[in-house]
């Protein structure tokens, strides 16, 4: 079976795949705002989620998204928002092609805030996932102002490096959007976790090695948190044992 065959599954199978919620990514239940036609809207060619955001990516992530649309044997469909105040990374693909298409590096973007309607087509059979930060919450991995990219669209890798390149290939092969929602967390963990030890400061090279063991549950303010305690305590211990004279 090609490439692209193996992309060509049923639209109400893979539909149903996408429903399968692991307790790790619970879906947001607020509703979307700012859409001003909604996948729903649509009919069954569409579909559309949203999921939270483990706790330790909340603070920079607000969820992430997926839209799958399968319009082969229909006209194309135009999309149109009125944008947050938010900056997006997104993966595009079009699902006629394989998966080493060169598309899948191309179509890594990150989208700057839009201060006008977000308007474009979909066509034929393609799906997009994305993750959208909280309002400043890119900041911390750009090292520059993210005002930079107002009303822009760059590639992945002028904001991230050249390593976003292997998660775009990796999210490309995945099938549901929780298991996108894994992988591009898994990318980013660690970059949260560099942050939160940079904002300790000298105080890091202090902490004992396994306080933060279960960072994968907590958010950066708790990491922080947590490592200022320690501090505190440790000093009153250490400022409340006697003194020994050999």
């Amino acid at each position: 079976m090609s490439p692209v065959d193996q992309t060509r599954m049923s639209r109400d199978v893979w539909i149903g795949k996408t429903r399968r919620e692991p307790a790790c990514f619970q879906p947001t239940v607020a509703p979307p705002r700012g859409v001003l036609h909604a996948a729903e809207d649509r009919g069954s060619s569409f579909f559309h989620q949203r999921l939270a955001p483990p706790p330790e990516l909340a603070p920079f992530v607000q969820h992430f998204w997926f839209v799958l649309w399968d319009l082969r044997d229909d006209k194309p469909s135009r999309a149109e928002t009125f944008p947050h105040p938010n900056c997006y990374l997104v993966f595009e693909h079009d699902l006629e092609r394989g998966v080493d298409d060169p598309s899948v590096l191309r179509r890594a973007e990150v989208s700057g805030v839009t201060t006008g309607k977000f308007s474009r087509s979909m066509e034929g059979y393609g799906r997009v996932f994305g993750l959208k930060f909280q309002p400043g919450g890119l900041r911390p991995f750009f090292h520059t102002s993210a005002s930079v990219l107002t009303n822009r669209v760059v590639h992945a890798s002028e904001v991230f490096g050249p390593d976003i390149l292997a998660l775009a290939k990796q999210v490309r092969c995945l099938d549901s959007p929780e298991e996108m929602a894994a992988a591009t967390a898994a990318y980013f963990a660690p970059k949260a976790f560099d942050l939160c030890r940079g904002c300790l400061g000298s105080t890091w090279a202090h902490l004992p090695s396994g306080l933060f063991a279960d960072f994968g549950c907590m958010s950066c303010w708790n990491v922080f948190i947590r490592a200022k305690r320690w501090t505190v305590l440790n000093s009153r211990l250490s400022s409340d044992m006697p003194t020994r004279h050999t």
